[in-house]
């Protein structure tokens, strides 16, 4: 019931090795006849301690992933940024003029009082405090609430939110500058790769690179074979085949056009027709995209009296999100089933294992609504495993 960690990374036990090495450990004690089905009190007992080392070699597994930019989230991600001379790039604030004017009386207004757009209702609140003679206009900087792109064309901030004695009026003459959200995890992925191969020009990682650049692409995978015969994933010799989701068919076949050049081969059920704008040429170069495969789940709990009344409800929600790659465990997030990622059952505990009250049965999956298994669900070089509400039951 080890895990292991040598050359090639960390492999460690999922639930049912786990069990079947204890079931064996069982019987070596006790003898072949020793009784061991989910009825029996060395059977539960078998069943409990395995679940438990699953879940921690899991968060070992999660551990680990923290030093993988592909895996690491949060500020571990931050971390690793780090390493490629990167810092990521921090949330930014929309700013705007306003032009703020004072009745007969004059006013007198406090640092942080708010204005906003009456449609929208975005705020913005003043940078300094600000003393208006009477039938004065001032214009003085403010700056949004929230951060992000808040935007505010001219004359739409005319919403005084904090009434203020003698504060008639207030507009912005233009619009406001723009600001950003916290650069996210998947975007600062996406910018280490670019880093991280930078040097590179026709190597597979440095294509990768330049296909996450294009922009709407989320998801890519290169596959090479420098052999001088078609390889088993159907590769010709000396060819390349890229698999991206997201971004135009024009711009993925410039970008591998512009990594590979004329004399690499290229495989895909996209072609598109790419024009050299040097030699005039024409190239058929190919691509694929991403075939979703339905994965239909269904979870067998024996539930305790601690088991939440929307228990079943969250473990779909969470196994959904698993598939989807938003499933965070301690801030850590879970590694989603990626392209060509075989399905396996038994990863699917920890996103069920988060809601409390209750022991895992079986998990059974497949492509169909049935009959399901827990035997693993092959997904190839071209597939990406993927999951709905409707297609997760909890029994």
């Amino acid at each position: 019931m080890m895990s292991t960690i040598d050359e090639t990374g960390l492999v460690i036990d999922r639930y049912d090795d786990t069990k079947a090495k204890f079931d064996a450990d069982l019987k070596a004690a006790f003898g072949d006849g020793i009784k061991l089905g989910a009825d029996s009190v060395f059977g539960q007992i078998s069943a409990i301690v395995s679940e438990r080392v699953s879940d921690q070699n899991e968060l070992i597994e999660l551990v680990a992933g923290i030093f993988n930019s592909n895996s690491a989230a949060g500020v571990f991600l931050s971390q690793l940024l780090k390493l490629n001379g990167l810092d990521r790039n921090e949330a930014e604030f929309s700013t705007v003029a306003l032009d703020i004017t004072a009745n007969t009386a004059g006013a007198s207004i406090a640092i942080g009082a708010k204005v906003s757009d009456p449609n929208v209702g975005e705020k913005f609140a003043i940078d300094a405090a600000v003393t208006l003679a009477p039938g004065e206009t001032k214009t003085v900087s403010a700056t949004a609430v929230n951060p992000g792109s808040i935007s505010a064309p001219a004359g739409t901030l005319t919403k005084i939110e904090n009434p203020t004695y003698g504060w008639e009026s207030v507009t912005n003459a233009s619009d406001a500058s723009l600001g950003a959200l916290e650069e996210s995890d998947t975007d600062a992925r996406i910018r280490r790769d670019i880093a991280a191969s930078a040097t590179g020009t026709s190597n597979a990682a440095a294509i990768r690179s330049a296909v996450l650049e294009v922009d709407g692409v989320d998801l890519a995978k290169v596959y090479e074979n420098k052999s001088s015969i078609t390889d088993s994933r159907g590769i010709p010799p000396h060819s390349i085949w890229v698999v991206a989701r997201g971004g135009t068919d024009a711009d993925l076949a410039k970008v591998i056009f512009e990594k590979t050049g004329a004399g690499c081969g290229w495989k895909g059920a996209t072609t598109f027709s790419y024009s050299d704008p040097i030699t005039g040429e024409t190239y058929d170069v190919k691509f694929s995209r991403p075939t979703e495969v339905p994965i239909y789940v269904t979870y067998v709990l024996q539930k305790y009296g601690t088991y939440p009344s929307n228990g079943d409800d969250l473990i779909v929600e969470n196994t959904v999100k698993f598939f989807n790659g938003e499933f965070y465990l301690n801030g850590v997030l879970v590694q989603p089933f990626g392209l060509d990622d075989d399905v396996i059952a038994s990863r699917l505990y920890t996103a069920a294992n988060t809601v409390p009250g209750h022991k895992i049965l079986e998990v059974y999956i497949g492509t169909a609504v049935g009959p399901l298994s827990s035997i693993d669900v092959s997904i190839g070089p071209d597939q990406l495993a993927g999951t709905e509400v409707s297609k997760v039951v909890v029994e």
